[in-house]
């Protein structure tokens, strides 16, 4: 039965966002020559890690061991938070809070993007940046997470509207969500042993469907 581990929370490491698979089919009219392009699959993301092997208890090489061991020659899965691809702004300076009103969003549209409508944000502020994820919550819980296409600022009159790659439902909107999936272990390599420096672990993954999970699959934490 496939397992899916939870990513090891004492394991430090930097972790890029290198790709989305967007698989796209093209063909050429018989006739006319003209070329068409269409989707030809589901967006899919890849990540690369590099773990330190000094992290938590001086442990990290041994975490990470001990993690593709448990994934059994890639037939198991991880669930990992993906990273941010923005640097994200300094502690402090998030213009949100879970709490108030300055939080409700409102269903929108800015030209053929879906959009979240916000108020009562401080004028001139950074909303949020391109590509940062936003997270609608609906009577308390995650209803659903999208994308922001641009940077967007407050208007003078504390409005912003965001336009997204994806629909978000109304609710109470949380920027810098973050995003998790489940990934399988496309390629892991060792860095040898040396004398009083790190020695890092680098992963590649490439995430895994929700409709590719094998049925029945549980979900371990074995760091907990």
């Amino acid at each position: 039965m496939t397992k899916i581990y939870a990513w090891p929370k004492a394991l430090r490491y930097t972790a890029a966002l290198t790709d989305e698979e967007l698989p796209v089919r093209s063909s050429r009219g018989m006739f006319s020559g003209r070329g068409y392009v269409s989707s030809a699959g589901p967006r899919r993301r890849v990540v690369q890690v590099t773990a330190s092997a000094l992290a938590g208890d001086r442990d990290g090489a041994g975490i990470c061991a001990s993690l593709n061991r448990l994934l059994g020659g890639r037939m198991n899965l991880v669930r990992m938070e993906l990273p941010p691809v923005n640097w994200f702004r300094d502690p402090g300076k998030t213009p949100f809070d879970l709490e108030g009103p300055a939080m409700a969003g409102t269903v929108t549209s800015v030209g053929d993007f879906d959009a979240i409508a916000l108020t009562g944000l401080v004028p001139d502020e950074i909303v949020c940046r391109a590509y940062d994820v936003l997270g609608s919550y609906v009577s308390g819980a995650l209803a659903g997470t999208a994308r922001a296409v641009r940077t967007v600022r407050a208007e003078l009159d504390g409005t912003a509207t965001i336009p997204l790659h994806e629909a978000l439902p109304a609710g109470v909107i949380r920027v810098g969500e973050p995003e998790t999936g489940v990934f399988r272990v496309t390629s892991m390599g060792r860095s040898p042993q040396t004398i009083g420096a790190d020695f890092p672990t680098s992963w590649t993954l490439r995430e895994v469907l929700a409709s590719e999970i094998p049925a029945g699959a549980t979900e371990v934490d074995p760091w907990a």
